[in-house]
């Protein structure tokens, strides 16, 4: 039976309400997604969908990026600096392996040594794979470089600062690559969900009037869509207050008052979650962020590795300093109580033993050129032992006579400002690689420079 024209009248009429109503929720979808974009404004990329960098120079951009975006990538190393600095992160790590697990030297172009056992983090470094200090000499070039300060002189606005002593970072390919088990490991895939580094609630109240605290990172490689990378959700920093405010009754801010930690998750509802923004940056970029802005880092899908150093600089005050746990004060203090407690006990625990003989093949490059080195060279054995001073583990000098040792031309450079950028005191400045006195425990050219 044919439908009535009535009949076929009520349908057509059925679906016009039905688009316009799907039209009308359309529209006001938009324009919520427009008012949420004005808060959390996309960061501008070239042509090629790289993020926009800056140079070292430009104050008043780089100043004006993090108060709108809360982020802002700068250009501070060249090509070659890059390469020159890959060639030491692979010398690093393989001056840091555990002999007793490790099963090949790591090769960065050879996926085939990409295994956990090579690492120095093993399984308990899956983030970064690379869990110790960096002491070798391209780290500190780049971490006194004129580029990476004046970047951090612009955006603090002073130059009393001092540079943290942080990690490499190593993320591996897990697609069309060469292993044991197969071309694709996705057990190798990373993926940080957004976070912040401060508490939202207690933020302002801490931190008081004491301004803006900054993280960062110097891309090594082109960081892409296959390699993974960094997420930021523009905006956000300047956002942080008022969701905190709109979400007094948060989980997060009870699991926090519970267990305070120094990083907390954006809540999966959150709407910072719908405005997050993967970067792509090129290599030689300094991505600098605020500590408030909620970031994280999206997985590696690709061949390619992912090679970062993770520089930030911080004002000198004791304030900023204890609350880095990477700034040089608090890094001289762990290291040189760890070797206090060797001297005292004769022992130490397993992570003591292991964090403090990771750092010191950073520092050594693994090379033995005096009875000193032997002795450190026997601590990089036996990590992941527990360790005594039978087993030929000893008392060193302080971290930062070591470093002074090591480094002490380059610190030394543009009137000294790489001591102060190190809080290298007086007295051990004299253990440089220049210097005419010696410090008692010192040997001038005993340490190995690692490029």
């Amino acid at each position: 039976m044919a439908e009535s024209k009535s009949d076929i009248s009520t349908q057509a009429e059925e679906r016009r309400i039905r688009r316009e109503r799907y039209e009308e929720f359309l529209a006001k979808r938009k324009q919520e997604d427009d008012a949420w974009r004005k808060v959390f404004p996309l960061y501008p990329t070239d042509k090629n969908g790289f993020a926009v960098y800056l140079l070292p120079g430009e104050a008043e951009k780089q100043r004006s990026f993090l108060d709108t975006y809360g982020v802002c990538v700068i250009r501070v190393l060249t090509d070659e600096e890059c390469a020159r600095t890959i060639g030491a992160l692979q010398d690093d790590l393989n001056a840091q392996q555990n002999p007793t697990t490790a099963t090949d030297r790591l090769d960065i172009t050879d996926s085939r040594t990409w295994e956990t056992c090579n690492f120095p983090g093993g399984a308990r470094g899956e983030k970064f794979l690379t869990p110790a200090v960096t002491l070798c000499r391209a780290a500190f070039e780049n971490r006194v470089s004129d580029a990476v300060y004046t970047s951090f002189v612009n955006i603090y606005g002073q130059e009393d600062l001092v540079c943290s002593l942080d990690c490499f970072g190593f993320q591996r390919g897990t697609e069309n690559v060469d292993t044991a088990i197969g071309n694709s490991r996705p057990d190798w895939r990373w993926k940080l969900p957004i976070h912040w580094h401060v508490n939202p609630w207690e933020h302002e109240k801490t931190n008081g009037s004491r301004g803006a605290i900054y993280m960062g990172l110097i891309t090594l490689v082109d960081q892409t869509r296959g390699t993974g990378g960094h997420v930021t959700v523009p905006g956000s920093t300047a956002y942080l207050s008022k969701w905190a405010a709109d979400n007094p009754d948060s989980p997060t801010r009870a699991g926090q008052a519970a267990r305070p930690k120094n990083t907390i998750y954006v809540p999966k509802d959150c709407i910072m979650k719908k405005y997050e923004q993967n970067l792509m940056l090129r290599r030689g970029c300094l991505i600098v962020w605020d500590k408030r802005q909620a970031h994280g880092t999206f997985e590696n899908r690709g061949p390619d590795v992912r090679l970062q150093q993770f520089v930030r600089y911080m004002p000198r005050e004791e304030w900023f300093q204890k609350l880095d746990s990477q700034s040089p004060r608090s890094v001289y203090e762990r290291f040189n109580r760890i070797a206090q407690k060797v001297t005292l006990s004769k022992k130490g625990s397993e992570r003591d033993a292991r964090e403090l003989a990771l750092a010191y093949a950073s520092l050594h490059s693994g090379k033995v050129e005096s009875t000193e080195d032997a002795m450190l060279e026997s601590a990089s054995e036996g990590v992941g032992t527990s360790f005594n001073n039978d087993a030929g583990i000893v008392a060193t000098a302080p971290l930062q006579q070591q470093i002074a040792q090591a480094h002490g031309d380059l610190l030394a450079q543009n009137d000294g400002r790489g001591w102060r950028l190190f809080d290298i005191e007086e007295q051990f400045r004299s253990c440089g690689k220049e210097a005419k006195a010696e410090v008692a425990g010192c040997k001038p050219s005993s340490l190995s420079q690692n490029r």
